[in-house]
């Protein structure tokens, strides 16, 4: 399989499910999942805890507008291979299949340049914004089928012809 080198940024007000979905889409991966919540994380020289992951979701993580940073995400974005350090051992140089969604409730939600072909950032709607109900009914519905029904139609989606260079819109 081809590493996809896009990352998903989804911007929008507190209260509008961002973290939610994220979250329910991680339940497909399990383990090979983690959430962060400081980018320190994938810029530090000990960076084990990315080893092994296919999701790494960035819950207003990166947004500090940090120059220093922005290569070495771009290239965990886009590289096929990962090094990883781990503490009091070698580095090791693994394949990278890591995707990355980032949230955010900042205006400002990805360090996007002119030219930039990493990201694609969603706005998400505000129309359930705080509705509990509404997202307690979307969390029974994965629990009762709905992670199957989810990860059947992700297998069986034909993606093949789709040209992953080029950022969708």
């Amino acid at each position: 399989k081809r590493k996809i080198f896009h990352s998903l940024a989804i911007k929008g007000q507190k209260g509008t499910g961002k973290s939610i979905f994220v979250q329910m889409f991680m339940e497909l991966f399990g383990e090979a999942a983690v959430e962060i919540s400081d980018s320190e994380v994938l810029t530090n020289q000990f960076n084990s805890i990315l080893a092994d992951r296919l999701l790494v979701y960035g819950d207003e993580a990166f947004w500090s507008g940090d120059r220093k940073n922005r290569g070495k995400l771009k290239n965990l974005i886009s590289s096929d291979t990962l090094r990883v350090t781990f503490k009091f051992k070698d580095t090791i140089t693994i394949p990278n299949y890591i995707r990355f969604i980032f949230t955010t409730n900042e205006d400002w939600a990805a360090p996007v340049e002119k030219g930039e072909r990493r990201w694609v950032t969603l706005r998400c709607g505000e129309a359930r914004i705080n509705d509990r109900a509404y997202f307690g009914k979307m969390k029974s519905q994965m629990r009762n089928g709905g992670y199957n029904a989810l990860m059947k139609l992700l297998a069986e989606r034909d993606i093949s012809k789709r040209d992953w260079s080029k950022v969708p819109e």
